[in-house]
């Protein structure tokens, strides 16, 4: 399922290595200083904003066509959504490279291990979040399963609809997030017939009233 489509999971895979060396060379051609040179002084202002706009742009560009290929149709919004998700969070993040770098320079692996241990502590936290996120999801598929195993004409729907809407959802072009709870939405549809007898349920013919009044 994680390569499906293939060609946007394909490009995914080198996206940030690529955005790296496109980030590194335009540095590197506008005299960015490395090693010990490098100090914070406004003549490295230029090389490091430039480096910041190709990494930007080289990832962005790289995950939009992505998303351009995953979606069939209104590309153009598919296209622009990963700026819309991702590019808030990597202006956050970008400034702890040249800060990282500073760190190793002046105090030593020492220093960076301590700079870093908050950062490490966070993407624990992030991992976690992320493992309960996908326990829940799949404690709803389950839910769902064994609710439509009670009627042998419905085993596997929910999942089935659920499949079926992300498709649809990836194809209009949805975003991450909204795709997520399209999910949801799709698996728990049929939530409701928990609360149904199942001989009504599974009765072959007209209801009489007193059924209906159930329902």
């Amino acid at each position: 399922q994680r390569w499906n489509p293939f060609l946007p999971s394909l490009l995914s895979l080198g996206q940030i290595v690529l955005a790296m060396g496109a980030s590194g060379w335009v540095y590197s051609q506008l005299d960015g200083r490395f090693g010990t040179d490098l100090t914070v002084s406004s003549d490295q202002a230029v090389p490091l904003l430039a480096a910041v706009a190709a990494y930007l742009l080289a990832k962005g560009l790289i995950g939009g066509v992505g998303n351009w290929f995953a979606a069939t149709t209104r590309r153009g919004r598919a296209f622009l959504s990963w700026f819309e998700e991702h590019l808030a969070g990597d202006l956050i993040v970008l400034p702890v490279g040249p800060l990282l770098a500073l760190t190793q320079l002046r105090i030593g692996p020492v220093g960076v291990a301590l700079f870093l241990l908050p950062l490490l502590f966070a993407r624990y936290v992030i991992h976690l979040w992320s493992q309960t996120k996908a326990a829940h999801l799949h404690m709803v598929r389950v839910l769902m399963s064994a609710v439509d195993a009670a009627d042998p004409f419905t085993r596997d729907h929910s999942y089935r609809v659920s499949r079926m809407s992300l498709r649809v959802g990836r194809h209009l072009g949805m975003r991450a997030a909204a795709l997520e709870e399209l999910e949801f939405a799709a698996l728990l549809h049929d939530i409701g017939r928990t609360a149904l007898q199942r001989d009504i349920l599974v009765k072959r013919g007209k209801l009489t009233e007193q059924e209906m009044l159930l329902l």
